[in-house]
C-alpha cells in the first residue's frame, strides 16, 4: 500500500494506472506517425510529445472520475457496465476534437 494525499493506494492499482497511461501515450504517439506515414506531418516532435501527454492524462483522469479502478469489482456490478460506456463515450468523443 502507498500513501498519495491521505489515501493508500495498493501498488497493483498504481502500477495498472501507470501502464494504462503509457498506452494511451503510446497510442496516440504512434498512432500520429501511422496516421502520416507516407505525408510529411503538419505538427513538430514537441508538439505531438505534448498532445500525447495532455491526452493520456485527461483519459486516465477519466477512467479514475468514473470509478473504474476499484477494489470491489464483481462480475455482478451492473453500473460497471454503465461506467465503461460513459468512459467509451469520452475516449470516442476526444479523439475526435
Amino acid at each position: 500500500m502507498i500513501r498519495i494525499f491521505k489515501h493508500y493506494i495498493s501498488s497493483a492499482y498504481l502500477w495498472l494506472i501507470i501502464s494504462e497511461w503509457l498506452i494511451f501515450y503510446l497510442a496516440m504517439y504512434l498512432g500520429s506517425d501511422v496516421r502520416f506515414l507516407n505525408v510529411s506531418p503538419w505538427y513538430s516532435g514537441k508538439y505531438i510529445v505534448d498532445a500525447s501527454i495532455i491526452f493520456s492524462s485527461i483519459l486516465t483522469l477519466a477512467c479514475m472520475g468514473l470509478g473504474l479502478y476499484r477494489r470491489s469489482l464483481v462480475w455482478q456490478d451492473y453500473n460497471l457496465v454503465l461506467r465503461a460506456c460513459v468512459c467509451e463515450l469520452c475516449f470516442s468523443r476526444s479523439s475526435y476534437h
